[in-house]
C-alpha cells in the first residue's frame, strides 16, 4: 500500500512537470512570435521608406 502512495506521488510529480514544461513552451512561443513580429516590422518600416524615395 505505501509503494502504491509512492508512485502515485511519483506520477502526480511527473504530471505536474509535464504541466510546467508544456506552460513555459507556451510562454516562450508567445514571447518569440512576438518578437519576430517586431522584428519584421522595423525591418518593413525601414525597407518601405527607401523603395518610396527610389520611386
Amino acid at each position: 500500500m505505501l509503494q502504491l502512495s509512492f508512485l502515485f506521488k511519483r506520477l502526480r510529480n511527473n504530471n505536474l512537470l509535464c504541466g510546467g514544461v508544456i506552460m513555459s513552451f507556451a510562454a516562450w512561443s508567445t514571447i518569440f512570435m512576438t518578437l519576430i513580429g517586431a522584428i519584421s516590422g522595423a525591418v518593413f518600416g525601414i525597407i518601405s521608406p527607401r523603395n518610396k524615395s527610389k520611386n
